[in-house]
């Protein structure tokens, strides 16, 4: 059962529709919702080539922009505490220095799950687009990671998309300590061009949430054509609000969702995505 999560906050739509998200989470099993706000010092002070005698200024200015960075997570950290404070929800905020990913990984192992958005602008001083660090943390998890889009749908269902891989095996155990799937309708869709043995690959997932008291139905698609866009198609059929996925043994599907185009994929969803491998 989930008694902590922590959540990403990087000023932008997708942490404020993870902190969101999160609320609704801590509401419904009076959890700890814990905000962490990261000021990349290294990349906000990075030295660059300067000509002689401009040292002062350029020092001046990084202090400048560390000063004005502190401030915006500061600002951030506030309006997350607020939005706890009026859903009445149990908060805490952590603020770090140094490196985004280090300190998400390190802190990670205090809670049960960690909300991200699914573009995360931890450079936010230096770099206009998204950055890795959802991409980075994504290839060794130390909790579970929930990938959020910019708004939360308004599904209802939870797709569990199942392969019978060890990984798949992990996220459904992991995802199941949770106890999210006890508040909503629950899918699990295996994808291959052999339904009978697609149609046993998933019973077994079905029947290790039953042993949990936890009701599931079962849907098998052919894996005709692309594997990832007909895994998409069906999330969208089925109404999910969220999306549970290990890493897929099917290469396609492993390369659609952990290779390079990670964020455009996680996008393409619009739905939030349970990872864990």
């Amino acid at each position: 059962m989930l008694k902590s999560m922590l959540v990403g906050l990087d000023g932008t739509a997708y942490a404020a529709a993870a902190t969101e998200l999160g609320i609704r989470w801590a509401e419904q099993y009076d959890a700890l919702l814990v905000g962490i706000g990261v000021v990349d010092v290294p990349m906000v002070t990075t030295p660059e080539a300067t000509p002689m005698g401009a040292t002062f200024v350029t020092g001046t200015l990084d202090y400048e922009r560390l000063v004005a960075s502190r401030h915006k997570v500061e600002r951030w950290l506030e309006a997350f505490s607020l939005r706890c404070a009026a859903a009445r929800v149990s908060s805490k905020v952590l603020q770090y220095e140094e490196d985004a990913l280090v300190n998400i990984s390190t802190q990670a192992e205090r809670y049960d799950l960690v909300i991200l958005g699914q573009q995360t602008h931890f450079r936010y001083e230096t770099h206009a687009g998204p950055c890795d660090t959802l991409d980075q943390l994504l290839h060794r998890p130390p909790r579970p990671v929930v990938a959020v889009p910019d708004r939360i749908p308004g599904g209802r269902t939870v797709v569990i998309a199942y392969d019978g891989s060890p990984q798949a095996a992990r996220t459904v155990a992991a995802f199941r300590a949770t106890g999210i799937a006890a508040k909503y309708p629950t899918v699990v869709l295996t994808i291959g061009d052999d339904h009978v043995e697609a149609a046993r690959v998933a019973g077994r997932a079905v029947e290790y949430l039953g042993f949990h008291g936890l009701h599931a139905k079962t849907k098998i698609v052919s894996a005709k054509g692309n594997v990832g866009e007909r895994l998409l198609e069906e999330v969208s059929k089925l109404d999910a609000q969220l999306l549970v996925m290990g890493a897929f043994s099917h290469s396609a599907v492993r390369d659609f969702f952990f290779g390079s185009t990670t964020r455009r994929v996680l996008k393409a969803t619009g739905v939030p995505v349970f990872l864990y491998h």
